[in-house]
C-alpha cells in the first residue's frame, strides 16, 4: 500500500452567501416568464458551478465584493431611514462643477473656495469671473 500519494484532495469551494442568493433569485426568475426563466436558468448554473469550482480565491473575492455592496447599500438605506442623509445630497455629494475657459476651451474644476469667483486657467493663464 502506497503512503506517498501525488495526487492533491480535490477541493471545491461549496455554498456560500452568493450562491444562495443567486439560486434564491434564480428560482422567482423560473416563476415568470420564458425570458426570465431563461435567465433564472442562467443564474441557478452559475450558482451550481461557483460551489463545484476550485479557484477558492476567486470565489471569496466574489462574495466579499457582495457582501461590501449590500452592507454599503443597506448603511444606506439605514441613513435616509433615520434622517441622516437626504436623497437630495446623496445625489449631489459627488456631483463636480466645471466651468471652460473662454480662450482655450479648457475645462477648470470649480472650487468651492474660489476667491471672488475669479479663475485662473493653467492652460492659457488667462483670469475670468467665474458665475
Amino acid at each position: 500500500m502506497n503512503t506517498n500519494n501525488n495526487c492533491p484532495e480535490k477541493i471545491t469551494y461549496g455554498w456560500d452567501n452568493f450562491s444562495k442568493i443567486l439560486t434564491f433569485i434564480g428560482c422567482i426568475f423560473c416563476l415568470l416568464t420564458a425570458y426570465e426563466a431563461f435567465l433564472g436558468l442562467l443564474m441557478i448554473s452559475y450558482a451550481f458551478w461557483r460551489s463545484r469550482s476550485k479557484n477558492v480565491m476567486k470565489r471569496t473575492r466574489e462574495e466579499r465584493s457582495l457582501l461590501k455592496f449590500l452592507n454599503d447599500a443597506f448603511r444606506v438605506i439605514y441613513n435616509i431611514r433615520h434622517g441622516r442623509i437626504s436623497l437630495k445630497n446623496l445625489r449631489l455629494k459627488n456631483r463636480k462643477r466645471y466651468k471652460k475657459c473662454p480662450r482655450c476651451g479648457n475645462l477648470i474644476l470649480l472650487k468651492t473656495t474660489t476667491k471672488n469667483n475669479v479663475l485662473s486657467c493653467p492652460k492659457c493663464s488667462l483670469k475670468f469671473k467665474a458665475k
